[in-house]
């Protein structure tokens, strides 16, 4: 193998850890009782982080805030939506909030 064989794979193969990375990054959740805030793109950690977040903080939290998401994990999403509906939380938006974000605005008891 040649040297410059090798630094293009070295090349490669830094960029797709590079990749790999930047994108499992998580939604930010803030809480400021009665709301809990969710932004940025949704991660399947996403769902064990809420569960714990309810579990600590359930009793104090009525409204669900969503942020500026592209959205991410489907079933993530899916998940947060189906568990905001059951503890009959309100939902609401500001800004973007698309496809994995979308699914846990619906799950809102009222939608704003």
């Amino acid at each position: 193998m040649t040297e410059a064989t090798c630094c293009l794979l070295r090349a490669i193969l830094a960029l797709a850890v590079v990749c790999l990375t930047t994108t499992s990054q998580a939604m930010t959740f803030t809480l400021s009782p009665p709301v809990l805030y969710l932004g940025g793109p949704v991660a399947g950690s996403d769902w064990d982080a809420l569960e714990e977040a309810m579990t600590r903080f359930g009793a104090e939290i009525k409204i669900v805030a969503l942020h500026d998401s592209g959205g991410g994990d489907s079933l993530a999403g899916r998940r947060i939506g189906n568990d905001i509906r059951k503890r009959n939380l309100q939902t609401v938006v500001h800004g973007r909030c698309s496809s994995a974000c979308a699914n846990m605005f619906l799950g809102g008891k009222e939608r704003l």
